[in-house]
């Protein structure tokens, strides 16, 4: 009797260790972390997790995200926002999704964005000071959800969710309510 529960026991075990690997191999996620001043976006997908910010810091990459890796992925690759990337204060983030797309200090005025990515476009996530006309830009893009970060100035996260709030779009203020996530096509 004590070997038969003894199996059993094992097999439990063995069976939690696969529920829990056959979760972190199939999710896809797209976050972005409330990091205080700093912006810290999260992808994760069949595995595999990416977290970009404009500094790394572990003692707040603990506090902040690590949790949510710890969860949902096998590792954690680490990439610096804007420093390797021709287009300066614009990053794209993939997801399993689509493209998030993250605007950093940056003249809106001065983005071409071009039409055949319009439509794999999911969100605008707002990381920095973005001048221009925000509300012009969301409508040519043609996406509905907005992101907008921790990084971003208090008052120009404001003065966005106002007018987009006004205009019928969906923000997502991090500060205000805490960190964005989308589990994509769950």
């Amino acid at each position: 009797m004590f070997i038969k529960l003894a199996l059993v026991s094992f097999l439990l075990i063995i069976a939690a260790f696969n529920v829990e690997y056959l979760l972190k191999r199939t999710t896809n996620a797209f976050v972005v972390f409330d990091g205080g001043r700093t912006a810290y976006v999260g992808t994760v997908n069949g595995g595999r997790g990416i977290l970009y910010a404009d500094q790394f810091s572990e003692r707040d990459i603990d506090f902040v995200c690590s949790g949510f890796f710890a969860r949902y992925s096998f590792d954690v690759q680490r990439v610096t926002v804007f420093e390797n990337n021709e287009m300066d204060e614009i990053e794209l983030f993939p997801a399993s999704n689509g493209i998030y797309l993250g605007l950093g200090d940056i003249n809106l005025s001065e983005v071409d964005v071009v039409d055949d990515r319009k439509d794999k476009i999911k969100g605008i996530v707002v990381l920095g000071e973005t001048k221009g006309d925000l509300l012009s830009f969301v409508e040519e893009v043609g996406c509905r959800s907005i992101i907008i970060a921790g990084s971003c100035p208090p008052w120009c996260s404001e003065e966005w969710s106002s007018k987009l709030n006004d205009n019928g779009y969906l923000v997502h203020d991090v500060r205000e309510e805490g960190a964005y996530v989308n589990f994509g096509d769950r």
